[in-house]
């Protein structure tokens, strides 16, 4: 969603920055290249931007992919950018600036998520936030079928199923929540194992065989998904 937005904003695909608690500013913003820099010396032109700088310089988005996966460091850097839509380099002594409205900053983050930290005030206050929730069943089901193959076919029984399950286990206490890309995944895997049988339709059987394969994340949640499973398969 958010990567679509920047596109949409920009006119130009944006650079996706998928965050970790390794990140710094050479990782980011960009560094000297060694072998140019033997040759021109450590200034401008043996410089490379990395996704941020570039991002401005190309007046484009970035996506910040899990923002609470990344340090404090790294939050308090992109505050300033954010704030004053600057860069500024000072091993090359230069400030770049954004120079149209193309460069915006979307940050994604799953508050569910576990073993990630928190943001800051400051941080909080520089952002809108925007809630995403899951689409309506309908809306999800046509993305369902948009994203996967015609044949082996999905049938409306097999939908039907899916669809239930993921409300389902998205009302559960399972740790991991199923999305629409595992609602993608799981039709997906199901017609893989139907087409490696011969089949033509995708049957509950293969929904079944793929669902633990997609649907538990981890070993905690996988009598919760069983009991789902079996509830919506009558079995």
């Amino acid at each position: 969603m958010g990567e679509a937005l920047l596109e949409l904003w920009a006119g130009r695909k944006p650079f996706i920055l998928p965050c970790s608690e390794g990140y710094d500013e050479y990782k980011v913003i960009g560094d000297f290249h060694p072998q140019m820099a033997m040759k021109h010396g450590f200034n401008e032109e043996s410089f490379v931007p990395r996704p941020l700088l570039a991002a401005l310089i190309l007046d484009t988005g970035v996506l910040v992919d899990e923002v609470r996966r990344s340090s404090e460091e790294f939050q308090n850097m992109l505050l300033d950018i954010i704030d004053k839509r600057r860069i500024v380099v000072p091993e090359i002594r230069r400030v770049f600036r954004a120079r149209g409205t193309g460069f915006q900053l979307i940050m994604t983050s799953n508050p569910e998520d576990i073993a990630q930290n928190e943001l800051s005030d400051a941080f909080l206050r520089r952002v809108v936030r925007v809630k995403f929730d899951y689409p309506p069943r309908h809306v999800e089901e046509r993305i369902v079928r948009l994203r996967t193959e015609e044949r082996p076919l999905l049938g409306a029984e097999v939908m039907e199923v899916i669809m239930r399950v993921v409300e389902r286990l998205r009302t559960s206490n399972i740790s991991h929540k199923p999305g629409t890309s595992e609602s993608v995944a799981w039709a997906r895997m199901a017609q893989s194992i139907a087409s490696l049988k011969g089949r033509e339709r995708v049957s509950l059987e293969d929904l079944a065989e793929a669902a633990e394969a997609v649907l538990v994340k981890r070993v905690d949640d996988e009598e919760v998904v069983r009991e789902v499973l079996g509830e919506a398969l009558n079995v």
